[in-house]
This record gives structure tokens, sequence and C-alpha cells, in this order.
């Protein structure tokens, strides 16, 4: 079971029963007259209470739009190279460089305002009850991972630069299968963020309240992570390979440019997968 931290008693409790208390806190409130403003803050008295339940739901919020952006961003672009490089050429070119620059934007400011937030709230930032050392330690990971791979990939496309020229950058820039390590590491850091920013937001911001909903939400945070890992890391394998690490297109092979790390290793497999007498039929 998830958890979070409920700032009114200072325990981690179930991200349910944050819901159950934050309803019951507001009707209690309402009955004496108080102040039943969630955005008051959990303690109505309270300046600072105020603030740092603000800045956890900012966090938390944050948390949820950088990982969300870059992940669906990521999968999108590079899951099209498996069809070969015009396929991803056609895919990565839509929207051209004002969805490019707009993924920037949100991937570099949500990612600078959920750091800068987190050294803010130090202790007190919200976390998922026995994982808030997992939590940094994947969220920063797969910051710097998301950071890097969009100064080096997306920036580019955003001052310029064509779909052709970014795929011809990620072919470079894979040296074969420590790059499949590297890639494999960085996702799944990413996957783990973006679980526990969902689950935090949902937490924080209290915006789903019946509990089955709650248990889809939750099921949705397990399945999207892992299903972005496997899609990613499979064309992370078709930049190192030149072929997909878990399935590939039937079409592959044309696309993929000479001399390129494991260009021939895709070709050769082409090759085999045809048969000998596609190879006679070819000879002059």
């Amino acid at each position: 079971m998830s958890w979070v931290v409920d700032r009114a008693s200072g325990r981690e409790v179930p991200l349910s029963v944050v819901d159950d208390q934050g309803e019951q806190r507001e009707d209690e409130a309402a009955d004496s007259g108080g102040d039943a403003n969630p955005a008051v803050g959990l303690d109505a008295g309270s300046e600072e209470e105020a603030r740092a339940e603000r800045a956890s739901r900012l966090f938390a919020l944050a948390g949820a739009i950088w990982t969300t952006t870059f992940a669906l961003g990521f999968v999108w672009e590079t899951s099209a190279a498996i069809a070969g490089r015009d396929a991803f050429v056609r895919r990565f070119e839509v929207g051209g460089a004002a969805r490019v620059l707009f993924e920037l934007a949100l991937v570099f400011l949500g990612g600078l305002a959920w750091l800068g937030l987190a050294m803010r709230l130090g202790s007190d930032a919200p976390s998922v009850r026995g994982y808030r050392r997992l939590q940094w330690v994947a969220g920063l990971l797969a910051l710097g991972f998301a950071f890097g791979h969009a100064w080096r990939f997306w920036l580019p496309a955003a001052l310029g630069a064509d779909g052709g020229t970014v795929y011809e950058l990620l072919r470079r820039a894979s040296p074969r299968y420590p790059s499949v390590a590297l890639y494999a590491v960085g996702l799944a850091a990413l996957g783990l963020a973006w679980e526990q920013s969902l689950l935090l937001l949902v937490g924080t911001w209290r915006f789903v309240r019946r509990p089955q909903t709650m248990r889809w939400y939750r099921l949705a945070t397990v399945v999207l992570p892992a299903a972005m890992f496997v899609v990613g890391i499979n064309a992370a394998g078709h930049f190192v390979t030149g072929r997909g690490l878990f399935w590939r297109s039937e079409h592959l092979g044309s696309d993929v440019p000479t001399g390129a790390p494991g260009a021939g290793e895709g070709e050769a497999a082409d090759a085999e997968a045809r048969g000998p007498s596609s190879t006679e039929e070819s000879r002059p």
C-alpha cells in the first residue's frame, strides 16, 4: 500500500486515509464555524503551516509535470524508430520546433521547480511511506537522465534541427551495449519517479475520493511506468544495434544508415530472416 505524510497528525498514513481525514477535518471546521477551505492549510491558524501545505502541493504538481512530460515525449518519439528512420523523422517532426520547445519548457522548468521545492521542504517533503530515500535517489537520477537527453537531442530540434539530424545524433551517441545499460538505469529511475509523483499528486491534492477510483488510479501508476520502460528500452536497443531489444518492425533494415553502430548487425539479421532464396534473387 502507498503512503504519504499527513501534515495534520505528523504521521504517515495511507492515501485513502488522507482523503477520509481531509473530508472529516473540513466537516468539523464547517460545524465549528471555522475555515473549511483546504487552501488555507491543515492548520488554519498558522501561516507557516499554510505555506508548507501549498509548497507540498506544488512539489507534487511539479514532479508530476516533468516526469509525465518527459516519459510520454520520450516514448512517443523514440518508439517510432522501430519502423525505421523515415518513421522516426515523420513522428519527431509532428508539431515542429514549437512542440519540442514546449516539452523542453515543461521538463526544465518543472524539474527545477521540483528540485527547488525539495530543497526548501527538506524532511517535510511528502513521500511514499517506506520509500523516502528511494524517492530521492530515483528522482535525482531520473532528473539527470531527462535533462541530459533533452539537452542533447531536444534542444537542437528546438533550435531548428530536423528529425533526420536528431536520428543521426541518437545513432552516433549509442556506443553499442553500454548505452542500453545506461538507458535501462535512466528509464528505471524515471519509471519509479513517475509512479511516486503520480501517487503524491493525488495524495496532496486529494482530487480522488472514491476508493474504487483510487484502486484504478494506483493500478495506472504501476502499468504506465512499466509500459514506458519496456517500450523505451526496446527503442534504445534499435539505436544501438539497428533492431529493437524485444521486438522490431518487418520493414526495419532499409532505413538503417550504413556505417552506424550496429547497422551491419541489423542488416545481417534481416538477411537471415529472409532466407537464402531472397539472397540468391538479389545477386546479379
